[in-house]
């Protein structure tokens, strides 16, 4: 028995999961004997389950009764060589499929596919693919990718790479002063604050940003379908609903 995204089971699910593990029996809803199950149970899921244990929302016992044998598979980001064998792969499987004939990839088109970073991993590219066969030609959806590279460069850019360290001769430049409210005078100002960010708390921010963006960019793509945009950057129905509303952009549809 396959359990795909086990993360997003709620505490009460996972607790008669966990039973039926122990126990190998369950009970129908109205039935008068249990019944008797002896399965294979295989689980999968894109999120770190031993911080969600830490976080205590996925119950420790059920994630050792799992916990087996646990295979890791990298995020396409990470084996960007297989790129262009599954874009072959996919390429024939939906001209056979829609009966289209198959389309030729040029080497522009393969070089914005290993630049792209594959939020949603497999299924993503395959659903680039896939509109690709359909709409007979790639350039929509490579000028799509395009973008979305472009934009996460700049949202990377945004923070400046530390200059040369002021000498003892010259002082090193003040931070501007916030902007004066109306009816208050400079003079009674007090001096002005140091920056008192961290490292951490900048990279947090940008993190949060990019991925902002992108959500932002596939909801428009899909004209705000949420169910297709979950497909396409590789997650829950309900993990994206709780992105949307943690950015804020259920305000923005």
């Amino acid at each position: 028995m396959f359990l795909d995204e086990i993360s997003e089971l709620t505490l009460g699910l996972q607790s008669k999961l966990l039973q039926v593990l122990q126990d190998g029996e369950f009970s129908r809803l109205g039935g008068r004997e249990d019944v008797h199950v002896d399965v294979r149970v295989v689980a999968a899921t894109n999120q770190d389950l031993e911080r969600a244990v830490g976080e205590r929302t996925f119950r420790e016992d059920l994630f050792f009764r799992l916990n087996v044998v646990c295979i890791t598979l990298p995020p396409l980001r990470q084996r960007r060589d297989e790129i262009p064998l599954l874009t072959e792969l996919f390429l024939q499987q939906y001209a056979t499929h829609y009966n289209k004939p198959r389309l030729a990839v040029s080497q522009d088109t393969l070089r914005i596919f290993a630049e792209y970073d594959w939020p949603g991993n497999v299924r993503e590219l395959e659903n680039a693919v896939k509109r690709m066969v359909i709409l007979g030609g790639d350039g929509q959806v490579v000028d799509e990718l395009a973008d979305m590279i472009a934009s996460r460069r700049a949202l990377t850019g945004q923070i400046a790479s530390p200059g040369p360290r002021p000498s003892k001769r010259e002082p090193a430049p003040a931070v501007p002063a916030p902007t004066t409210p109306p009816g208050t005078s400079p003079a009674a100002e007090g001096p002005s604050a140091p920056f008192s960010g961290s490292l951490k708390e900048i990279a947090r921010n940008a993190a949060r940003e990019a991925e902002r963006e992108i959500i932002y960019r596939t909801l428009q793509q899909t004209r705000w379908n949420r169910r297709e945009a979950a497909d396409l950057l590789g997650v829950s129905y309900k993990a994206l609903l709780y992105k949307i509303k943690e950015a804020d952009l259920d305000r923005a549809s």
